[in-house]
């Protein structure tokens, strides 16, 4: 058979409407849309974003931040690189300290995880690194 075509489509990937970089607008809103989510899973995604937005952690250092690795006293956050193992010191700002406060008061279920970020469904342990940021945020977005 002479002529026999095929249209190759291209592939779509998920989420590929989700740009790569946001703006500061449009990280200000997700914030604010987020912070009015009076949920328990709102207020672990607000607490997650923040720390994203003001740190720029990678989402292995989010999902792996444990509740010793938060300083109350000193005031300050140790972080551990995901691809050095390194550790840094960051100060504890009044706003992350904030949407840290609220998450564990009002959204982290009673668990002895020691991950900062825990599962909203049992069993209540840490978050899986694969997936779970990209979730939240995506769910977000």
């Amino acid at each position: 058979m002479i002529g026999t075509s095929r249209v190759i489509s291209p592939r779509q990937y998920r989420d590929a409407d989700v740009p790569p970089i946001l703006t500061d607008a449009q990280v200000r809103r997700v914030l604010q849309v987020t912070r009015a989510d009076r949920t328990a899973k709102g207020y672990r995604d607000f607490a997650m974003l923040t720390l994203l937005a003001t740190y720029g952690l990678r989402s292995g250092e989010l999902v792996r931040l444990r509740l010793d690795d938060v300083d109350w006293r000193q005031e300050a956050i140790r972080i551990t690189h995901s691809k050095t193992r390194e550790t840094t010191v960051v100060p504890l700002l009044p706003h992350v300290g904030n949407a840290l406060l609220r998450y564990l008061q009002h959204g982290r279920s009673p668990t002895a995880a020691r991950q900062v970020f825990v599962r909203m469904r049992a069993p209540y342990g840490g978050l899986a690194e694969h997936g779970a940021l990209h979730n939240v945020v995506a769910g977000r977005l």
